[in-house]
């Protein structure tokens, strides 16, 4: 009786230490802290061995929130929109200059203004089969911060970016813009 009790103590352990191996504590950080492979977020690279190896596309992205999935989330939809970036974005930019003079010719004064306005546009990308290489999570001050690193192949990305051309060619710009004129 006595080794029966013995032998479901030890059982007992076991089961409680296999059970605390399978849960991963987030590490409560007094000060900021950047991974270092986010820092150093490489744009692509090949991983494997010799014929063997394969070439991808990398992205990382970071968040804040308190709540732990939407940190998780929205740290992955900014590296997926870095990858889309990539596949389909498109950068416009304006600049104004504006000279002013006020005054008679005696007491004349001139002022200028300048103005950049940059805007990287991303329309409806597709950002297929991507996984999650890296990733950290720690807390601070009740707050959840993570960062991850997200890898296509670029089998893949060479896929998306003919499926975003031609979805490109299919769009009727001329229809689009007469039709934002009469909305004015």
């Amino acid at each position: 009786m006595k080794g029966k009790l013995k032998a479901l103590g030890i059982l007992s352990m076991i089961l409680l230490m296999s059970a605390c191996s399978t849960v991963t504590h987030v590490v409560e950080r007094d000060d900021d802290v950047v991974p270092k492979w986010y820092m150093k977020c490489k744009d692509t690279g090949s991983e494997g061995w010799f014929w063997w190896s394969k070439d991808y596309y990398y992205a990382c992205g970071g968040s804040v929130s308190g709540f732990k999935e939407a940190a998780y989330d929205k740290a992955t939809q900014i590296a997926k929109s870095k990858i889309a970036d990539r596949i389909n974005g498109e950068v416009n930019k304006r600049t104004t200059i504006e000279y002013n003079d006020a005054g008679s010719e005696e007491s004349l004064a001139s002022t200028t203004q300048s103005q950049m306005l940059i805007v990287n546009k991303i329309t409806d990308t597709a950002v297929r089969h991507y996984s999650q290489t890296e990733g950290y999570l720690y807390k601070r001050n009740g707050v959840y911060h993570y960062f991850v690193m997200v890898k296509v192949e670029k089998t893949i990305i060479d896929a998306l970016v003919s499926e975003a051309k031609a979805r490109r060619v299919q769009i009727d710009k001329d229809s689009i813009n007469e039709s934002a004129k009469q909305l004015n």
